[in-house]
């Protein structure tokens, strides 16, 4: 009855179409790896408001590596050492909300290719800005502060001469896609990939190649370092 429950609110809050690509990505994941992303911008004509006034309790702003390597030395940060290496070695920023001087919630952001799957690199227009690993330590979640975050991140990127942010949802993660389209996230179009033979292939639709948004696998080398730093897309829940 559970499950009846569940893909009776998917079907009442995202149509019958929605409701049948669930469906086939589950079944098709019993099978192989298969994935279905819904790509996406946020701009500062799209976003919404109420996420871009400034707090009067926290400080949002960018962390140095320092810091970063800081905060990591507490696990309820979630930043494995091995990650960190990864991103700042690319030059990606973090993003943070600090209350005082403890890590409330933050996000890495990047304008180059980042694994997102383990073997598969995410390409995208290097006028925008990515953004991927948001997190928020559980004593803060709830405020919604991981949307806060994203917001006031855009502001500051496209101050510097970016379009905005670009990320993707899986289509199948019904929470973080009224999360983000409430925070004013447009999508762009899906990306589709399954690995048939032990090989990823992939394919976009509506206006991604517009954004040359698109997956493509990475080095042997690269895809093996990655197995255990894969990046996730914008994480609610964490909100």
């Amino acid at each position: 009855m559970a499950n009846i429950r569940s893909l009776l609110k998917i079907f009442e809050s995202f149509g019958f179409y929605n409701l049948l690509l669930h469906i086939a990505v589950r079944l098709l994941n019993k099978i192989t790896f298969t994935n279905v992303m819904i790509g996406m911008t946020l701009t500062e004509e799209s976003v919404n408001p109420e996420f871009t006034a400034k707090s009067e309790k926290y400080t949002e702003r960018f962390v140095s590596d320092e810091e970063v390597q800081e905060f990591a030395r507490d696990a309820e940060n979630d930043l494995p050492q091995e990650f960190i290496n990864q991103a700042l070695g690319k030059a990606d920023r973090c993003y943070a909300i600090l209350d005082g001087g403890k890590l409330a919630s933050y996000g890495w952001y990047t304008d180059k290719p980042t694994v997102v799957v383990p073997g598969l690199y995410l390409h995208f227009d290097p006028s925008w800005i990515y953004m991927y690993r948001g997190y928020t330590p559980k004593a803060y979640r709830g405020q919604r502060l991981h949307a806060l975050g994203m917001a006031q991140a855009m502001c500051k990127f496209t101050e510097l001469g970016y379009r905005g942010l670009i990320s993707y949802v899986e289509a199948s993660n019904f929470d973080s896609l009224r999360s983000v389209y409430r925070l004013g996230y447009k999508p762009i179009g899906k990306l589709f990939v399954i690995k048939l033979f032990g090989r990823y292939i992939s394919w976009t639709t509506g206006s991604c190649s517009q954004y040359k948004l698109h997956l493509r696998p990475c080095p042997t080398d690269t895809a093996q370092n990655a197995s255990e730093t894969t990046n996730k897309p914008i994480t609610t829940g964490y909100s």
